[in-house]
């Protein structure tokens, strides 16, 4: 659904076009999950140049049963509308978008010699069967194991399906009937070699089991397809897997889902997997948030420590896994003092960079009424028997997904949005969340929590929720913007009237789901920046540059003089989807709005 940018309070929204498309780079390499591609070199560009000169290209892998096989074809630059159209009247069908500058396509061999010789492709090579394989699946000495079997389109799990059978491996009818291109089967590690050289197949991972993240109550929630159709526009994923930062199947079914259907907000739990073993120092291991936290259009969500006496500590629960001060000594929730994460809680970055989670809310020791026709009692019984104890990034979870309903509520009848983006409820949250750093450890070795939001352990910091939908003093500026094509970018006024004014932005989109072979899952590339009146540019993170792996970026600032400060939100490249549309939270100080201007797109 289309949604017009809305002004809601200080400031107004400028739309200008922009020349901010990057310039040709013949020379990016090709980032990969399974490593780098210099398609520069001399032996791709050999290749290349065999390629074009054939009429049909060589290619290894058998053939669809459309005759054709996948293939990366890369660009001189950011990647135009108009090359995608020559390459699909060329005969290509577009599957995907690999970094840099490449998309992935089937298309058969005689039609990959005529793409690649396109006046704007700069290589082009088949996505051979070494490319399919996630780091998880193992070498041909190997035991057979559970995997899942992407496949490029949905129409082609019969044939694959029957190929299957042919090697003795049974593909349950409810796969076929499913929706979606993805089987789960079992394998041997010579299988996988096999399947892989189908030109069906896109992708195989292993199919890791999802374990339970903590609740607070029995029962399980519908699939994200009922869910919709019911009307509910929030979903609870209290499971997961603990895959060490991979963007799994799972990830990448909810990040189809919310490009698809982009009121759906999506609340993951980060996983309980966070340990203190590589090395035993004293502070919890990164990495160890799981899929499908790991989607980039989920609100990803970690555990606080709750905010009640409790004399255990975590030596005393998990004395194998947390056995180092300061973590063993910490006792698991206490009613005052600096608040930090539990040591379970699952820790970004991500496999490919990204910053996870989100956001933390209490995870232990969090009392709840006890179910009255169940025999659940969570962590325990509490003093009052009608209570008790629950813990975990899904109880984490659960308090994020209805802080998510009361905004969504508060921002259709306080705001008149009566059916805001997913990505606004989401940077409304981040831009009232409360930090955290240093966290309860304090400064120094040992410092838990890092000082610059948002960061890969807290997120951006701690839910509150009356924060987010109130702010003392401050103005919240809500737009909900249609789009921006690559090379486009829009313009925010905000006034400070006085140096010493703090202000707080936050950009959040909904990405177009990433390619499972991409090395890095961003696909198109929003960028957040602020203008001093004095010329400086502000980054988002503090950094001297350009967020090019996340989407969700945050800016604060204290203003250093008064005046006129120019956000602008800028799109960097937009190879899929034709335009992106996103979220902007802007806190500040309350002035009086002027008047928005004129809109000018491109």
């Amino acid at each position: 659904m289309a949604r017009m940018a809305t002004k809601q309070g200080m400031g107004w929204r400028v739309a200008f076009g922009a020349a901010i498309a990057s310039a040709a780079l013949a020379d990016q390499p090709l980032f990969l999950e399974r490593g780098t591609i210099e398609t520069s070199g001399a032996a791709q560009q050999d290749m290349f140049r065999l390629m074009i000169s054939s009429p049909r290209a060589p290619v290894v892998q058998r053939l669809s049963a459309r005759g054709t096989a996948p293939w990366l074809v890369q660009f001189a630059g950011s990647i135009r509308a108009s090359w995608k159209t020559d390459v699909e009247n060329a005969g290509g069908s577009l599957h995907g978008y690999v970094p840099e500058n490449a998309l992935l396509m089937e298309a058969s061999p005689e039609a990959a010699a005529k793409i690649a010789a396109l006046e704007h492709v700069v290589w082009a090579g088949e996505y051979l069967p070494a490319y399919k394989k996630a780091a998880g699946v193992p070498d041909p000495t190997a035991e057979s194991g559970e995997y899942v079997v992407a496949l490029f389109a949905p129409g082609d799990k019969r044939r694959v399906a029957r190929a299957l059978g042919e090697m003795n491996v049974f593909v349950p009818r409810a796969q076929l009937e499913a929706d979606g291109a993805e089987l789960r089967v079992r394998l041997t590690s010579a299988q996988t070699a096999e399947v892989a050289n189908w030109a069906e197949v896109e992708w195989i991972e292993p199919d890791r089991k999802p374990r339970a993240w903590g609740a607070s109550g029995p029962g399980t929630a519908g699939t994200l397809l009922e869910a919709f159709a019911q009307g509910r526009r929030i979903h609870l994923e209290r499971q997961g897997i603990a895959d060490s930062g991979a963007y799994g199947a799972e990830a990448r079914t909810i990040d189809r889902f919310v490009w698809a259907h982009p009121e759906m907000l999506v609340v993951a739990a980060a996983g309980n997997a966070a340990v203190d073993l590589q090395p035993a120092d004293g502070v919890a291991d990164a990495g160890t948030v799981g899929s499908p936290a790991t989607a980039k259009n989920v609100l990803a969500v970690g555990a606080a420590e709750g905010r009640r006496d409790v004399a255990r500590t975590w030596a005393e629960s998990w004395p194998e896994d947390f056995a180092v001060q300061p973590i063993a000594l910490d006792r698991m929730a206490q009613a005052d003092g600096p608040q930090g994460l539990a040591a379970f809680s699952g820790r970004g970055p991500c496999a490919d960079g990204r910053i996870k989670p989100d956001l933390v809310a209490p995870g232990t020791f969090v009392v709840v009424p006890r179910p009255a026709d169940s025999d659940f009692t969570g962590w325990g019984v509490a003093a009052d028997t009608n209570q008790i104890h629950v813990g975990g990034t899904g109880v984490a979870a659960e308090q994020a997904a209805e802080a998510a309903r009361q905004a969504r509520q508060w921002l259709a009848e306080a705001r008149g949005l009566s059916s805001p983006s997913a990505a606004l409820v989401k940077a409304l949250l981040l831009a009232g969340a409360r930090d955290l750093a240093p966290g309860q450890y304090g400064t120094g070795p040992k410092q838990e929590i890092p000082d610059v939001r948002p960061n890969n352990a807290q997120g951006f910091g701690l839910l509150d929720l009356d924060n987010a939908l109130a702010g003392e003093g401050k103005e919240i500026d809500l737009y909900d913007a249609s789009g921006l094509a690559g090379g486009a970018a829009d313009g925010y006024e905000l006034r400070a009237p006085a140096a010493g004014d703090r202000f707080a932005l936050v950009l959040a989109y909904s990405d177009h789901p990433a390619a499972p072979a991409a090395g890095k899952k961003l696909v198109n590339d929003l960028d957040l920046t602020v203008q001093t009146p004095s010329g400086a540019i502000l980054h988002p993170g503090r950094r001297d540059e350009p967020d090019d792996l996340n989407n969700v970026e945050m800016i604060e600032f204290e203003a250093d003089e008064a005046g006129v400060y120019l956000a602008r939100v800028a799109a960097r490249a937009v190879p899929m989807g034709g335009s992106q549309p996103y979220a902007l939270v802007v806190r500040g100080p309350r002035t009086k709005a002027a008047a928005a201007a004129a809109s000018e797109q491109p």
